[in-house]
């Protein structure tokens, strides 16, 4: 990843306050990950699919209900006229009662109104993964030797002293190091802190309480006070987009 790639967006919404929203949130997630992005708003389908075929975007939000052609029958257009398969499209609706009739428009997510930045957190990191344009792997050096290591196996790290544990569907292993500096490497948003100690994958967990986390190993991991609420919220915001 490099400062001078840039990322093509379109948002297609008739909603200026929403587009801004969006627009806003994308820059700074995209910034995070270290991206340039330009980013161009559209109130019609129409005008978004002309100018599609000129520009080509990378990833494009288009409002389902949309004035004049909507929403689906835009992406329906991008897809089988203009022929784009590559560009990746993110629908936004106000409820799910559209969800099943786009999926054969091969959507990157769908999401409903009023959303939160993280949610648009999980489209960009699937986008930058679907697209290759994150690393799907951690690496870490132990000793002499660098190790990497999947990031879907990862279960969770934690840490004691200078050490961190990293806990995969195959063991745990151990290396020396700082959990920040772990966080800062890996950008990935389904990682999460619930304590100073312990730095969770979420698609890993099993279930959770407001005090403990069950991860798919089984293992609970505790949740420190000032986390609950904001696990509470990233991990049910996570799972809904998992449905």
């Amino acid at each position: 990843m490099t400062k001078s790639e840039i990322i093509k967006v379109a948002i297609c919404d008739e909603n200026k306050i929403d587009c801004l929203s969006i627009s806003n949130s994308l820059k700074k997630v995209l910034e995070k990950e270290e991206f340039l992005c330009v980013i161009e708003t559209y109130k019609y389908g129409e005008i978004l699919c002309k100018e599609h075929k000129k520009k080509v975007f990378d990833l494009i939000f288009i409002n389902v209900e949309l004035e004049g052609i909507s929403g689906i029958e835009t992406g329906r257009v991008i897809r089988d006229e203009l022929k784009d398969e590559m560009v990746q499209i993110a629908y936004i609706a106000k409820n799910k009662t559209y969800a099943m009739e786009l999926f054969e428009f091969h959507p990157i997510n769908f999401l409903i109104k009023p959303f939160i930045e993280y949610q648009l957190e999980r489209v960009i990191e699937k986008f930058l993964l679907v697209t290759k344009r994150k690393q799907s792997k951690f690496i870490y050096k132990k000793g002499y030797e660098w190790i990497e290591v999947n990031i879907p196996d990862i279960l969770y790290f934690y840490s004691q002293g200078r050490k961190v544990y990293i806990m995969t569907n195959d063991g745990c292993d151990v290396f020396y190091g700082k959990l920040n500096h772990v966080y800062n490497e890996i950008h990935a948003t389904c990682f999460l802190f619930i304590h100073k100690s312990f730095l969770i994958n979420c698609k890993n967990v099993k279930k959770f309480d407001n005090k403990t986390i069950l991860m798919k190993n089984d293992e609970i991991l505790p949740i420190s006070q000032s986390k609950r609420k904001e696990v509470k919220e990233i991990i049910e915001t996570f799972k809904f987009l998992q449905k």
